[in-house]
This record gives C-alpha cells, structure tokens and sequence, in this order.
C-alpha cells in the first residue's frame, strides 16, 4: 500500500519575546510578573490561525514518542519550570512535567534549581547562587507552516 505521510515543515521562524521588570521591581520573578506572562503566552497561543502556523512534530516522530502530531511544540519558556506538574505516580514516587501547565510552583525552589543545574537562557547575566533575581526572562516560539503531504511512504500490509 503506499500513501503520502503528513509531516510538518522545517522551523521556518522564531519569535524572541523578553520580559522586562516594571517600576523599578527588583526582580521578574515574583507572582505577578509570572502570572502576566502565562497569560501573555495562552493569548499568542489562543491567536486565529496559531494552530497552523506552530511547529509541530513529524509523524514519525509523534509516534515513536506517543505524542500528538496535532499538537504544537511548547516555547522555550520559564513558565515550563515554574508552573510544572508535579504529581505521584502509580509506585508513589513523584513526577515531574515541566509543560508549564501546573500551578505555580515555589518560586525561591525553582529559583535555587535553576543555579544548582547551571540553567540560565531565562535570566540576566547577573544571575547567581548569591544573586537569584534577574530584570528580565525571555520566551522563544519556533513556527513551522501548514503540514503538508510531501513524500510517499511504502508500507506492507499482510492479511
């Protein structure tokens, strides 16, 4: 049987969002601040035509992985740390999803995991165990373009 594969387009942009402190706060990550960028991020994410416009796995891809082909991929974002999923599997020991989908976690915790595991793409270059603020964070969506069916793929079907 041969058919066409529907497969996502290669990364054809970025889109660099910074965040910037306000009225002289000391830092960007406070309740606040965190909170607007969440909802800065869903209205991007809630734009007419986003859906097409996002980047998106490969089939292959979605499904080695069992993940959604459908779905768009997550920014590159600080939301991801501070509002992960932190929930006890079937053994009782705890998981952790970093999709940006939970509640917001502690933020002085996050902060402090973020300097023993060297993370800091989200931060200003004064950024330290000493000096956990930073005036700015920074977000990064990657879009494709539309799926389209670009290849056949062969498969073998017995019955």
């Amino acid at each position: 049987v041969r058919r066409l594969a529907e497969e996502q387009a290669k990364a054809l942009w970025h889109l660099d969002i910074f965040y910037q402190v306000k009225d002289g706060a000391e830092t960007i990550f406070t309740p606040e601040a965190l909170d607007e960028i969440v909802r800065f991020q869903h209205a991007i994410e809630s734009q007419p035509g986003w859906p097409q416009r996002c980047l998106k796995p490969t089939l292959s891809y979605a499904q080695m992985n069992q993940i959604s082909a459908d779905l768009c991929y997550d920014p590159d974002s600080v939301v991801h740390i501070f509002y992960r999923n932190v929930s006890t599997s079937g053994d009782a020991s705890l998981v952790t999803t970093y999709d940006g989908r939970g509640t917001l976690q502690n933020i002085s915790a996050t902060l402090l995991d973020m300097v023993e595991k060297g993370v800091s793409w989200w931060t200003d270059k004064d950024f330290s165990a000493t000096h956990m603020v930073s005036k700015f964070t920074r977000a990064r969506y990657i879009g494709g373009g539309p799926k389209t069916k670009t290849r056949a793929v062969e498969q073998d079907h017995r019955v």
